[in-house]
């Protein structure tokens, strides 16, 4: 089996608008890690890539090397820039957003569930008597 490269393959087919935006959907709805990797890839098709995609945000390279990475967490403001840059549609970015939420929502709720300790009632010692 040959295997082929996938900028030789798949690239050319990034700088399609339509193309780009259902390959990000895809990957939002498979997880914000692929969503990450889907926006490098994206960036990667692009002549100069990161170094463009510096010039266009306003943002060091290195930075969004490690944002657009599997294990990277970029902030709103960065995902946002990257996508207006790419000319992605900016609709993706309250799915973004919603994904964001709904895992922040239950952080807060695990994190809660880790803080609440048993009521205990009070000794008899520590009950107040009146003067």
């Amino acid at each position: 089996m040959i295997l082929k490269d996938y900028n030789a393959t798949y690239a050319h087919k990034m700088r399609d608008k339509a193309y780009l935006d259902a390959y990000l959907e895809a990957c939002l709805v498979e997880s914000e890690a692929a969503f990450y990797v889907g926006l490098r890839r994206a960036v990667q098709a692009r002549e100069n890539g990161f170094t463009w995609l510096a010039a266009q945000t306003g943002l060091g390279r290195e930075s969004l090397y490690r944002a657009l990475s599997p294990t990277g967490n970029p902030s709103f403001r960065t995902i946002r820039k990257v996508m207006r840059a790419l000319g992605a549609d900016e609709r993706l970015l309250a799915h973004v957003a919603g994904a964001a939420e709904s895992v922040n929502e239950e952080a807060s709720r695990a994190d809660g569930a880790r803080q609440k300790k048993p009521r205990t009632e009070p000794a008899a010692s520590d009950e107040l008597t009146p003067v």
